[in-house]
């Protein structure tokens, strides 16, 4: 049974989506309401939740301080944000304490879609990862700079100026964004420094992919890893997989698939780097994949870290699947799925670069 806790000071609002949530999924769900930030501390105080979806605007206590609160001493609970504001400058505003964030009125197909994933996500999690994720005390809410250009996306009025500016906050993704741009992949191998004419080049999925993989985590050195030395990796198996994948409709998927294939050994590399010291020791040793000795050692890949970190920020489900599937030990089960094949043989051929 998942426990989803509605918090928004409008009555009428938590009646209407407590009902909605009830018929949806009667027997799955336990869902509880409050009016305030201080009655769903109260009620968190008796008893934890798997969910806290959480209006922003309240008196006293608002849905900023209420999730901080909840990030601080439940952190292995999902905290979604709606709010009555879509503009980027809300969003960047909630996204380091909100893994997801919904415009009000609540979109009820979206939401009950993504607390089924949610579901569906907690019942994948292997138990060593649910342990790790447990230990160390950490449900990453996604960077502030994929936030908000999600958040400019889903508004029909947004300019490509404004996610000009979106992205010129952060010089790293600045970079990339101009460095793929100029790719013999997207054109004759041209380079811009224009970036508004680089976002354009390569679209808005693609930046906002470019904004996960570049700013997510930050590398520790104990790891034994250079944050310069994933995002190469990344791209070099973004590009191949895409050039791999032989149907041009789904070049796309398969560039942004592979591009955050590795995520979860960022998250892994950022956590607990010792963790992948040891992992990376024990590969070069008996001579097999990093994956293969993480599962020895963990009882679980950074594949898996991935997955679950991707289907937690609402990535979708098929970039979701390629990520899972791409250190897959049954190949020939990919044959009839070419994002996935191209996203697995791009990073097998490529994997010797993190040595």
């Amino acid at each position: 049974m998942m426990k989803v806790l509605l918090v928004d000071d409008e009555p009428r609002v938590v009646r209407a989506l407590d009902r909605v949530l009830r018929t949806a999924a009667p027997r799955d769900w336990v869902v509880t309401t409050a009016t305030s930030g201080r009655e769903a501390l109260e009620h968190l105080d008796r008893e934890a939740a798997d969910v806290v979806i959480s209006d922003m605007s309240m008196p006293e206590i608002d849905g900023t301080a209420l999730l901080s609160e909840v990030r601080d001493r439940w952190p292995g609970t999902v905290r979604v944000v709606l709010s009555g504001y879509s503009d980027p400058a809300a969003a960047a505003r909630v996204a380091t304490i909100a893994h997801q964030f919904f415009e009000k009125p609540a979109p009820v197909k979206e939401l009950i879609s993504a607390l089924r994933e949610i579901e569906t996500g907690r019942a994948r999690v292997p138990s060593g990862l649910g342990d790790m994720l447990n230990a160390i005390g950490v449900l990453p809410a996604p960077p502030s700079t994929f936030l908000s250009l999600t958040a400019a996306i889903a508004d029909d009025r947004t300019h490509i100026d404004k996610l000009v500016a979106i992205v010129r906050r952060d010089p790293e993704l600045v970079a990339k964004v101009l460095q793929i741009a100029g790719s013999t992949f997207f054109t004759r191998g041209q380079p811009t420094s224009d970036l508004r004419t680089a976002i354009g080049r390569i679209g808005v999925r693609l930046v906002t992919a470019l904004a996960l993989a570049a700013s997510a985590f930050e590398v520790a050195p104990e790891s034994g890893l250079t944050q310069e030395a994933l995002t190469t990796h990344a791209i070099s198996a973004a590009t191949e997989a895409a050039q791999r994948v032989g149907v041009p409709r789904l070049a796309e998927d398969a560039f942004i698939a592979a591009l955050l294939a590795d995520v979860g050994l960022t998250a892994l590399a950022c956590w607990t780097p010792d963790r992948v010291r040891a992992a990376r020791a024990r590969a070069v040793r008996d001579g097999v994949p990093l994956h293969v000795a993480e599962q020895a050692l963990f009882g679980f890949d950074h594949a898996d870290v991935g997955t679950h970190l991707l289907r937690l920020w609402r990535l979708p489900a098929d970039i979701v699947a390629a990520v899972a599937a791409h250190h897959t030990s049954d190949r020939a089960s990919l044959a009839d799925d070419p994002v996935k094949l191209a996203v697995y043989d791009a990073h097998t051929r490529l994997d010797e670069i993190l040595g």
